[in-house]
Formats: C-alpha cells, structure tokens, sequence
C-alpha cells in the first residue's frame, strides 16, 4: 500500500468517526471531558490531599476547575480543529 491510498484511507475513516460525533455536539464534549479531567482530578486530588481530603470542599473545587478547563479547551479549541479539517476533506471530496 503505497502513501496515497493509506492517507486516503485515514481521512476516509476520519469523516465517517466526525460525522457521527458532529451530530451530538454536547455529548462529545462531556465525554472527552470525562475522560481527561477524572483521572487527572483524582490524581491531583491524591497527591494534593491525600485519601481523607478526596472528600473536602478544595477537592470539589479542583475538580470543577480542571473539569471546566478542559471542557472549555474541548469547545474552542478541539472540536473546531477537527470540524475544519472535516469540512476540508468533504469539500476535496467534491471536487
């Protein structure tokens, strides 16, 4: 398989993957919300606090924040990079 077909078979795998998260906008963000900011929080949360300060208000407060920076990176700057690059592939279709 030489370079051509193999990109041609990436940016083909990619519009299908994109036309389905592009559907549902909301979901996409709290999913790959989740699936960063958790982890990272409950990390964070342990070697800030430790186990007993896993349930006080700071953790709360790290958690939302890491939470809502991530979402915020995910809305601005994510989705509309891969939303470009969607619109770009099906436009090359086209012609």
């Amino acid at each position: 398989m030489n370079n051509s077909n193999h990109y041609i078979k990436l940016n083909n795998r990619f519009i299908e993957y994109w036309s389905k998260k592009r559907e549902k906008k909301l979901k996409y963000y709290i999913i790959n919300t989740s699936f960063f900011s958790v982890p990272l929080s409950l990390i964070l949360g342990y070697s800030n606090f430790g186990f007993k300060g896993m349930y006080s208000f700071k953790f709360l407060v790290m958690f939302i924040t890491t939470f809502l920076l991530y979402f915020l990176f995910i809305y601005f700057i994510e989705f509309p990079i891969n939303e470009k690059r969607y619109q770009k592939l099906i436009k090359e279709k086209e012609l």
